[in-house]
């Protein structure tokens, strides 16, 4: 929760911190749910998640995160909103098709980006 990313001059870089922040956590408690889930369903000698499986989850959980990001920042949550620049910041680069969405995306009645994994 400390990490502080900054750019070659310095600058803090706070998108992409929160960024890091949100990948380092969801990550961790997506492999704490993988192993309970292997614990109590399969026991140690059963089988374990596909890669497919597990890369599946994590995008869910990356898009899943995106999508209630771009929701916080809704003006009816008055001061506890999410800044638009903020997630702007925070998802800029991730998404797919990035180029092509408009300006602020957080405001789009349904939200069509996402994020995508490369094929190996």
């Amino acid at each position: 929760g400390l990490a502080d990313i900054k750019d070659e001059e310095n600058r803090a870089r706070p998108g992409a911190s929160r960024l890091l922040r949100i990948v380092v956590s969801e990550t961790a408690h997506l492999i704490w749910c993988l192993r309970c889930e292997r614990r109590v369903r399969d026991s140690d000698t059963g089988p374990v998640h596909s890669e497919r499986e597990v890369k599946r989850r994590w995008l869910a959980r990356m898009n899943d995160r995106l999508t209630l990001d771009a929701a916080m920042t809704n003006e009816r949550y008055g001061r506890k909103a999410l800044k638009r620049s903020l997630v702007l910041q925070t998802w800029s680069g991730t998404l797919k098709k990035d180029d092509d969405l408009p300006m602020d995306w957080t405001q789009e009645k349904r939200l069509l980006v996402g994020i995508e994994l490369p094929e190996p």
